[in-house]
């Protein structure tokens, strides 16, 4: 039971330090084609933060 709640907190963590990455991406990238693929992944990514670890809690 430990081990599954210390995976999963793994696991948010990273989601949201992917979210945060698009975040940066899109707002300091030189390149306009992974500026516009971090836009669109951003929302994607976000609702994964909001709404995966509330249903698995």
């Amino acid at each position: 039971m430990f081990l599954h709640q210390k995976a999963c907190t793994e696991v948010f963590r990273a989601l949201i330090m992917k979210t945060l990455w698009y975040v940066d991406v899109s707002h300091e990238s030189p390149d306009l084609e992974e500026r516009a693929y971090a836009d669109a992944m951003f929302p994607i990514s976000n609702l994964l933060c909001q709404v995966y670890p509330t249903e698995t809690a």
